[in-house]
Order: structure tokens, then sequence, then C-alpha cells
């Protein structure tokens, strides 16, 4: 699974407290979660992911739903992390902040963490704002 949910979630009350929109970005929807990516807690995840398809506010973007199949030869991680960029940078630069979960582990490819926090830099000019785990 990717989008906004490979991990990169918000959860409902956060967005209910700073009255954002909570919408997760995926390149499909299913009951449940695909192991790839995760390395760790399934179980755990699958709960989150479950709490915010219950949720009334949450809005679910589905990729083929809106932007049809993926071409041939085109990165299906790549172009959801391009497609969730994209989308909030429509409201405008300053409406944009991006707040990643990351261990600094190396990815490896296009469509992961490390590469949406390249995209974001090369896109924006800016430097998001990176948690590491340990730290929690």
């Amino acid at each position: 699974m990717s989008g906004a949910f490979t991990m990169r979630r918000a959860r409902p009350e956060d967005a209910a407290a700073v009255r954002r929109e909570l919408a997760a970005y995926l390149d499909h929807i299913g009951d449940t979660l695909d192991a790839e990516g995760l390395d760790h807690d399934i179980a755990h995840w699958q709960d989150e992911y479950d709490a915010v398809r219950k949720h009334p506010d949450a809005t679910f973007r589905v990729m083929p739903d809106e932007l049809g199949q993926v071409p041939e030869g085109i990165n299906l991680y790549d172009r959801c992390n391009r497609w969730m960029l994209y989308s909030g940078l429509s409201n405008g630069l300053s409406k944009v902040s991006f707040v990643a979960l990351w261990d600094g582990r190396r990815g490896d490819g296009p469509g992961g963490t490390e590469h949406m926090i390249e995209l974001v830099r090369r896109v924006t000019g800016r430097q998001p704002v990176l948690i590491d785990p340990a730290t929690l």
C-alpha cells in the first residue's frame, strides 16, 4: 500500500484538532494492508488503517479511480508520491507542510519515504520536518 497512508499517516483526531482535511491517498484500496514496505508491527498498522477507514471525516482518494491505471514503465509508488505532493501543492505552497516519521534508512528506490523527502526538497525547495521514531 502506498499513498498518504504509506505510514505517512495522520490520525483522525489530529485532523480535527487543527481543522484540516484527513485524506488518504492510496495506490489501491482494500480491507487489509499490504505488508510491503512495513518491516514490523503489521497488526498495529492494520488497526490504524481500520480506524481511519471508519472515521466519518476521512476521505479516501484512490489513484486508479482518479488517475486511471498506471502506464507501462511507470513506478506505481513514485506516481503515488508525486500525486500526493502535487495535490497538496495545488492549494499553494504556503499551505503545504511535510512531516515524515523516518528512521533515516536508505530506501530501495522510487516511492518510499526517502524518495518522498527528496522529492519534497527538489520540488518545493523546503526542508521537510523529519522525526526519527527512535526518539519517540
